[in-house]
């Protein structure tokens, strides 16, 4: 009787512990799933925004020939510095940029100040986000902090992609 309870008190942590590794499986596998997405789209976006540099053009123009002088960049990671960068190196002064906006502030490493999402955002004409894959979540997040125009890198990109081609045309 002992043998058996034992056996039984084995199966069951046997069934358990299966049970759990199969879930921690699945989620990571999820996880690797997104995450494999994630740097497919950002690979497509860097890859189509050298593109449009090598048409001779620079986000700059994007700016310019909308009317923006003032400028925060949503997410100071990779996309975001690269970004300043490029506003930074290419501009005569006829573009500013104020700030940025990223979840870890504290962490940024960059030459502008960098605001926390939740902070009070001073003005600028528009706010760039370069984690354009969650740009509807974080334009609904700060929406209600400034009155800038807020759109995603990509829709930058996909605008002068057009716009390259129209002019090729």
């Amino acid at each position: 009787m002992i043998i058996l309870l034992l056996a039984l008190c084995l199966s069951l942590i046997v069934i358990i512990v299966l049970f759990f590794r199969n879930r921690c499986l699945i989620r990571t596998n999820t996880q690797t799933k997104l995450s494999e997405q994630k740097f497919k789209d950002m690979y497509y976006l860097l890859y189509d925004w050298l593109s449009i540099r090598q048409n001779r053009s620079c986000l700059l123009n994007w700016f310019r020939n909308r009317d923006y002088k003032s400028v925060a960049i949503y997410g100071m990671g990779e996309l975001g510095e690269a970004l300043f960068n490029e506003l930074k190196e290419s501009s005569d002064g006829t573009i500013d940029v104020k700030y940025g906006i990223d979840l870890y502030a504290n962490q940024a490493r960059t030459e502008l100040y960098v605001y926390f999402p939740n902070e009070e955002l001073p003005h600028a004409d528009i706010i760039i986000v370069t984690p354009f894959m969650y740009y509807n979540g974080i334009k609904t997040a700060i929406e209600g902090k400034t009155s800038a125009e807020i759109v995603s890198l990509e829709d930058i990109i996909y605008d002068m992609l057009i716009e390259s081609s129209e002019d090729n045309a």
